[in-house]
């Protein structure tokens, strides 16, 4: 009996657990305001800035989104796949509060 309600105790917390938004960056850029505060996974290469020092992801058309929430230094000039929750404000811009990276390799 422990068993089972283990078992389904652990499947209703799997199914708790929000997925991402899975969306091109050009779709986040110009998505901004309606995707404030929502998990999202996008790619793109990571570009960085040394004054001051801030990263982005960028696609080929130049769509940009800023990393937060790590050192990405090595992720720079790197395909990448990132995840996390995406914000938008007036103060700071477009940027992603990242979760989870990954190079394409």
């Amino acid at each position: 009996m422990r068993w089972i309600l283990l078992i389904l105790v652990t499947f209703t917390l799997a199914a708790c657990v929000p997925q991402p938004r899975e969306l091109a960056l050009h779709v986040v850029a110009a998505e901004a305001q309606t995707l404030d505060g929502q998990l999202v996974k996008t790619s793109g290469v990571v570009r960085m800035y040394d004054d001051p020092l801030h990263y982005w992801v960028e696609d080929g058309q130049l769509n940009r989104v800023g990393l937060e929430g790590q050192n990405f230094a090595r992720y720079v000039d790197q395909d990448v796949v990132v995840m996390g929750v995406f914000r938008m404000n007036a103060d700071r811009g477009r940027y992603i509060e990242v979760s989870q990276i990954r190079t394409l390799r």
